[in-house]
């Protein structure tokens, strides 16, 4: 529809509006002519929206040209009506063509482009920008990449001018990805660009990518990868409901049977008497989380409005693992025994479908850094078709040095996590899924290729969901989220605790299981806190 409406839109606002000064003393004619032109700007204000282009083409290459044209075709015709209908419709189609001929060789061209050390955007950077308007064609997207920009690359900002030609010979379009970075010291994150190939260019993408490596402008390459929650695998596990008293009136409690096996009772006593030296932040990474759940909201945070809601519920199933409210009398707990240790906070990083690409995590991981967050959670992921996954280990690091730990699900394909991302980026914690009878979960990836790979319970979890309800879900999802909220509580006690520290606390005072390193250690929350308690 796109590659009509727009022509078809804007020679109807010509059209009528030449009609309706020739006709304008026949009061009926020129009130249809009218209509007509209302009806055609309707139509060409949407067209702007299928267009290649963007914001900036929007502007620029069509907005202020065609209003110019409409402008000037409006005072020609309202000198020159009612004069003889031959000269005036001639030079009706002289303008039209003239508009038509610059159209059709505008839809070819680069129109505008920018490459000034001077250019300023808001974040005061260095951008090469390049807005391609080009005739679409049918081509079939890579299913795992994303249609937003499909390659993710380091520039090497002292010969970007080198990477113009390959731009201009494959139409490329080329934008910061990740604009908003408070700390570019942090990481190399403030070198990394998106560049969107063209629907008709993506048969070229093997060309594309090597004629980008062989420009002497790029330092490193990846695919922008989509990303999905992980499926939620049935189980046929019997969960036995908790027997002793955790001194605590939530009335689900019954049905965390890994309260029992994480000593969650010995925790809660240890704490007692604790005050904590922070309130630890933790982000969920996720579909958003429903912040007026009843079991939720007063443990919340917003960040921003947009993730304080979850149409999926994958978001709030992992936020109240993570960081329900303790003793509230209301549904399930979690491991801070009150409100004083830890919060909650959402970041949405997936659509309402569960998708969403590397770049939009990672901008969620720099987002929740910058917000001061001391725990990432992260329950996504998916296979990793680049050897290595330098943007993730970019984003992770730019975290750690901001004061957060990043966790992360290993997933549920029942593999080597080192093939899924972000999993296996350098630096986070990767979570591995275990059952009642603390077998690793049928579903589980192994983390025995992981630097940092622990485990937490992933089968039969009950927990809150959307609209006020709970649920049990399976998946590495929910152990990430366990792990995330302990986390939380020993960051509260020691907030200067980092990643490397942790995981060896974590690892330390985890229970061996049958299934080994290809699961990893299972966490002791009270032996974990003990174990911070006692350093202090």
């Amino acid at each position: 529809m796109e590659n009509f409406l727009y022509p078809l839109a804007y020679g109807g606002l010509l059209l009528s509006a030449a009609v309706y000064f020739f006709l304008k003393e026949r009061q009926h004619a020129a009130g249809f002519a009218r209509n007509s032109f209302f009806v055609s700007g309707l139509l060409y204000f949407l067209s702007l929206f299928f267009n290649d282009g963007g914001i900036m083409y929007d502007l620029l290459g069509v907005l202020t040209p065609d209003l110019a044209i409409l402008t000037v075709v409006i005072l020609i015709f309202n000198r020159l009506a009612p004069r003889p209908k031959i000269l005036y419709f001639s030079i009706f189609a002289v303008i039209a063509g003239l508009k038509l001929f610059f159209f059709d060789a505008s839809r070819e061209a680069v129109v505008n482009y920018f490459t000034s050390e001077d250019t300023q955007v808001e974040s005061n950077e260095v951008i090469i920008e390049k807005v391609i308007i080009g005739e679409k064609e049918e081509a079939v997207i890579p299913s795992n990449l994303s249609q937003n920009g499909e390659l993710l690359l380091d520039l090497n900002m002292a010969d970007k001018d080198a990477i113009v030609p390959v731009l201009e010979k494959y139409n490329l379009s080329i934008r910061r990805a990740f604009p908003e970075l408070q700390h570019d010291e942090y990481s190399e994150l403030e070198e990394y660009y998106v560049v969107d190939i063209p629907t008709f260019q993506l048969k070229n993408m093997d060309a594309i990518i090597g004629d980008l490596k062989g420009s002497g402008a790029v330092d490193y390459l990846e695919n922008n990868e989509i990303l999905e929650l992980p499926n939620n695998p049935t189980t046929a596990f019997d969960v036995t409901p908790n027997k002793p008293s955790f001194g605590i009136n939530d009335p689900s409690v019954k049905d965390l049977w890994g309260f029992e096996k994480m000593g969650v009772a010995q925790m809660y006593a240890t704490l007692k008497e604790q005050k904590p030296k922070k309130k630890a932040k933790i982000v969920i990474l996720d579909t958003g989380v429903e912040a007026d759940h009843e079991d939720i909201t007063d443990n919340y945070l917003s960040i921003e409005k947009k993730s304080d809601y979850d149409k999926l519920g994958h978001g709030t199933h992992c936020a109240g693992i993570a960081a329900a409210v303790t003793n509230n009398g209301k549904g399930i707990a979690s491991f801070s025994p009150n409100s004083e240790f830890v919060s909650v906070s959402s970041i949405k990083v997936l659509n309402d479908a569960g998708f969403g690409s590397q770049e939009s995590v990672i901008g969620g991981i720099i987002k929740a850094a910058d917000q001061g967050a001391d725990v990432i959670s992260l329950s996504l992921g998916g296979p990793s078709n680049d050897a290595h996954q330098k943007a993730y280990s970019e984003a992770v690091k730019y975290a750690n040095k901001a004061g957060a730990i990043v966790v992360v699900a290993a997933g549920n394909s029942n593999k080597n996590a080192k093939d899924f991302s972000p999993a296996n980026a350098e630096g986070v914690i990767t979570v591995s899924a275990i059952a009642p009878d603390l077998s690793i979960a049928p579903f589980s990836n192994h983390v025995q290729d992981m630097k940092m790979g622990i485990a937490a319970p992933g089968v039969k979890i009950f927990s809150t969901y959307p609209k006020g309800t709970y649920k049990f879900l399976n998946g590495t999802s929910m152990a990430t989220p366990y792990v995330a909220g302990l986390l939380g509580v020993m960051k509260s006690l020691n907030p200067e605790l980092d990643t490397k520290a942790a995981y060896e606390i974590l690892n330390s005072t985890g229970k061996e299981l049958e299934a080994g390193d290809k699961a990893g250690n299972f966490i002791q929350a009270d032996k974990a806190v003990s174990a911070i308690l006692e350093d202090e």
